[in-house]
């Protein structure tokens, strides 16, 4: 037996065999080294053979690497061939592609974007917000809290080694006066160590001393060119009002960049906290959350780890606050939330300084991209494999001719990536002029900016190589099987394992398609829902003026008789909140025959006279408010039905009783009905409407009759501007404040109306494609038919209910995925519409009618033709 050479070295040789003469050199190799081994032993023979692979290695691996050039710039010359030769096949592959490839860089922009939230800043990735659990105080459906209270950041920094930094800030709406200019804007007030966790770009000033001084002021550059133009702003003096009346002059100390828009919280200007109102008061007061505290960790500390300690933090500092020691039962629980969660990890959380994002719709939007992609890529593989057998003859002349199965499955893969290729680029184009749009639905900047970095190329021709990739690798593998024999005796057919998958895939696109759909309609029918169902207020043609003059309010009555002088005006009132999102909730409730154990959480909404007439809102028992009965040492009380039956108490039995918030003693007058004064994804909670109408209330509330709107707006302004000059102007619809309330719900539904239309565009297009292909395979079948005597309505039904009946069967799986995604969906509201098998009809109508019009644009054609013609097909 001859000695055997080292096994490394004698497997890099054979890989390097690339003819029968190197074969040969291979034996001669072996027989010289036994011979080696015999007369110099196995260590020579060994390094002898090492040396043939260091000398022979070089010159292969070039002949293999220009072969291989050789051989892919041929496989390109033979695709580039194939996509002229079959340009409608070609088209409707790389259209297919080039839309699916769109959507998903688009979708992918998102999710970039939402993922990246906040990861701007220097230590992101070891800042953690403090977030609360009240345990006995839920408000709108939760107990959990993204405020604290302002002594924590500072005692945190103290008490704990494993805070480097640790700040806090709050958000509000102020006034902002400089020169001639006012103008009511969101800003934020902090403390000393905000500059050090949260890092912006500073184009004057220095972020480490520009708020030191108390009288301080930073502004953002788009809040310099509104107060400023282009003169230099350091220095000048704004003037600030907060919301209690109190102005305060400050300097401007800095300019800094406006923040990016995928902030969690953004800002016009900068304030130290120390001149807000009730600072004194709150730098010591455990038993108040109004802020946002963030705290900075250490270098390798886990926060994990450090979480454990705040049990502890919250009995020993929290519980020192005098409503907490009356209350143990209430103390909070603190917990920590990374900053670059914060964006769609706070949903139930509530205060957040604006509308979180939700991790469902970045997994939602991932999946439909995907989905989209797959349904291009379906079509790529039904095309190719329903066209095997045009290209059956050239597999098998080159099975013939030496060609080995990997080298057809490198063919066939490299048409699939050159067509992917070719849609990469046509997308890229695609996104560009659609970015606009998308944008605007996404409520999103989709930023372009990729398209300069080099990362982004290499992801895009990545993504094209593995779209190419999934997308020929069926076809490549099942063409490259193919026998010769049978290929050039012309006794290969199209095989029923082939017809098979085919028909699989064409159900598996017609069903997510299907899905998509339906999902599409529920939420467009949910969102008909919330536009025009009946909330138990009317909110037709009445106008909210938001008050921030409490000088205003000390000659309210005057500037009522002033507006009721205006002739497309009919009635004033007064309200403290937001009709359509009354917020400010209590437990502080007493009431006639309460128990100890009792209690009550009840919103609260101070109003004036003619409230409730304006709105419509319904009296079920007693009497509205009155001029006439009203005394000022006593409240007056209108209770909803859901406050009156957690108390206890009928609605006969109700009126009359007293009650009180917050100390104000009065009486229940009167029970409304239950009307939505939130969201209709929440239900309708205990609510008080009390009768304040000397109070300094945030918000005139107009009537309409709609007659000549903008005159009548111009009045209001104008009688507005008498009695409160000082302030900007400015005005709300509330029907349009309500509809807000649902906007991110609509631009979902637009997205899905969108992606679901293209999902379909591109599945009819390969069914279309396909459909064409098969009515050219029967021309000869149909022409000898209609000489037989087929009508052309019997040729359409022939050529038709393949396809009708796949997309029949991808509907019936469909319906019972989509009822189960869409009954999640709307497990979110309150009050939502029902699932209606009527809508399921509608859909399937949909996509069968398009599916019937895709297939028969061809078919008519086949029928249509002249059966000579037909029969001489071939």
């Amino acid at each position: 037996m001859l000695p055997h050479p080292p096994k490394l070295a004698e497997k890099l040789l054979t890989r390097l065999q690339y003819d029968d003469v190197w074969k040969t050199t291979l034996g001669d190799f072996e027989e010289y080294y036994a011979y080696l081994v015999s007369n110099k032993g196995k260590k020579e023979a060994d390094a002898w053979y090492w040396r043939q692979v260091l000398r022979y290695a070089p010159s292969k691996i070039t002949h293999k690497f220009y072969w291989s050039i050789a051989m892919f710039k041929n496989y390109l010359k033979i695709a580039f061939r194939n996509l002229n030769k079959q340009k409608s096949y070609s088209f409707v592959n790389i259209v297919g592609l080039t839309i699916g490839l769109a959507c998903f860089l688009i979708i992918g922009f998102f999710i970039q974007f939402e993922l990246n939230y906040d990861s701007f800043h220097t230590h992101s990735d070891r800042t953690y917000r403090v977030i609360e659990q009240q345990p006995q105080n839920t408000y709108l459906g939760s107990n959990w809290y993204a405020v604290t209270a302002t002594p924590m950041a500072a005692t945190m920094k103290e008490d704990y080694p494993e805070v480097e930094f640790a700040a806090y800030f709050t958000s509000s709406r102020t006034v902002l006066r400089a020169d001639e200019k006012s103008m009511i804007e969101w800003g934020i007030a902090v403390d000393e160590e905000f500059s050090k966790i949260f890092t912006y770009t500073w184009y004057m000033g220095n972020s480490e001393t520009a708020l030191t001084d108390p009288y301080s002021i930073v502004l953002t550059q788009s809040m310099v060119e509104k107060l400023f133009g282009t003169e230099n702003p350091m220095g000048k003096t704004i003037r600030q009002e907060y919301p209690n009346g109190r102005e305060v002059e400050k300097t401007v100390t800095g300019v800094v960049a406006d923040p990016p828009k995928n902030s969690h919280f953004g800002f016009n200007y900068i304030v130290n906290d120390q001149t807000t109102p009730y600072y004194e008061y709150n730098l010591n007061e455990w038993g108040n959350s109004n802020v946002y505290t963030f705290i900075t960790l250490r270098e390798g500390v886990s926060a994990a780890e450090f979480s454990e300690k705040l049990p502890g933090f919250a009995s020993r500092y929290t519980g020192s606050s005098e409503f907490y020691s009356e209350t143990p039962n209430a103390l909070p629980n603190y917990s920590l939330q990374s900053l670059e969660d914060i964006h769609l990890s706070s949903s139930h959380l509530n205060f957040n300084p604006s509308t979180p994002g939700d991790i469902k719709n970045v997994y939602m939007f991932a999946v439909i991209a995907i989905i989209i992609l797959l349904i291009a890529c379906v079509n790529y593989m039904n095309l190719s494999t329903a066209r095997s057998l045009t290209r059956a003859k050239e597999v098998g002349v080159r099975k013939v001719i030496g060609a080995y199965q990997s080298n057809l499955v490198m063919q066939f893969l490299s048409e699939a990536v050159l067509i992917s290729l070719l849609g990469i680029f046509g997308a890229i184009v695609l996104v560009i002029f659609s970015a606009p749009v998308f944008e605007t639905l996404f409520n999103r900047k989709l930023t372009t900016q990729f398209f300069f970095e080099w990362e982004f190329w290499i992801t895009s021709l990545a993504l094209s190589l593995v779209v190419g990739i999934i997308a020929g690798s069926y076809p490549a593998f099942y063409m490259s099987k193919l026998k010769p024999v049978l290929i050039l005796k012309s006794h290969i057919k199209g095989g029923k394992k082939n017809s098979i998958i085919r028909n699989l895939l064409v159900v598996g696109q017609f069903s997510i398609t299907a899905v998509l759909l339906v999902s599409s309609i529920v939420v467009f029918l949910q969102l008909n829902f919330l536009r025009t169902t009946d909330t138990g207020l009317n909110r037709e043609q009445v106008i909210t003026i938001p008050n921030r003059d409490s000088e205003l309010w000390d000659q309210f009555e005057t500037l009522q008789a002033e507006l009721l002088k205006i002739p497309g005006i009919e009635q004033v009132s007064s309200s403290q909140f937001d009709p359509i999102f009354m917020s400010s909730q209590t437990r502080g409730t007493e009431w006639e025959g309460m128990q100890e154990e009792d209690e009550l959480g009840i919103y609260v909404s101070p109003v004036g006279f003619d409230f409730i007439e304006m709105l419509d809102i319904q009296i079920v028992e007693g009497r509205s408010f009155s001029a006439d009965l009203f005394k000022e040492t006593e409240r007056d009380y209108l209770l909803n039905e859901a406050a009156i039956r957690e108390i206890g108490w009928t609605k006969e039995e109700a009126v009359g009783k007293s009650f009180s918030v917050w100390g104000n003693q009065g009486a229940v007058v009167g029970i409304v009905d239950n009307f939505n004064f939130q969201s209709l994804d929440q239900s309708i909670a205990p609510l008080a409407i009390m009768l304040t109408p000397q109070s300094n209330q945030r918000y005139v509330l107009l009537k309409s009759n709609g007659v000549d709107i903008q005159t009548t707006l111009a009045s209001v302004e104008e009688a507005i501007k008498k009695f409160s000059p000082g302030y900007p102007f400015s005005y709300s619809f509330l029907e349009e404040r309500y509809l807000s309330l649902y906007n991110d719900e609509q631009r979902l539904g637009s997205l899905f109306n969108y992606f679901s239309l293209l999902a379909l565009f591109i599945a009819c297009m390969g069914l279309f494609g396909l459909a064409t292909y098969i009515s050219e395979q029967r021309t000869k079948e149909i022409g000898i038919r209609k000489v037989l005597g087929a009508n052309v309505m019997q040729i359409l039904a022939l050529l038709n209910k393949d396809f009708l009946k796949l997309v029949g069967i991808s509907f019936l799986i469909s319906i019972p995925v989509s009822w189960y995604i869409s009954g999640i969906w709307l497990e979110d509201f309150a009050y939502r519409i029902e699932l209606n098998p009527l809508i399921f009809v509608v859909a399937g109508l949909i996509v069968f009618g398009i599916a019937l019009f895709t297939v028969s644009f061809n078919s008519i054609k086949t029928a249509l033709a002249n059966p000579v013609d037909s029969i001489k097909s071939e």
